[in-house]
């Protein structure tokens, strides 16, 4: 039996933001404040490191 472990979260990054921070709304979706701003991929980058706790785990993003 295959053990499935992928799991699927929507997340809305805000760049430039004065408080870093991790929120979630009342639809389940993760709100991410980051304070890199949205230039060559810098927000996105930090994101993926956070929720890595570090870059320790496998994160691929679909959109």
């Amino acid at each position: 039996m295959k053990n499935n472990k992928n799991m699927q979260i929507t997340v809305i990054v805000h760049p430039n933001s004065k408080n870093p921070r991790i929120e979630k709304d009342m639809f389940h979706t993760l709100h991410v404040y980051v304070t890199a701003p949205p230039l060559e991929g810098k927000a996105n980058k930090k994101v993926i490191f956070l929720c890595c706790e570090g870059g320790s785990q496998k994160i691929r993003c679909l959109k």
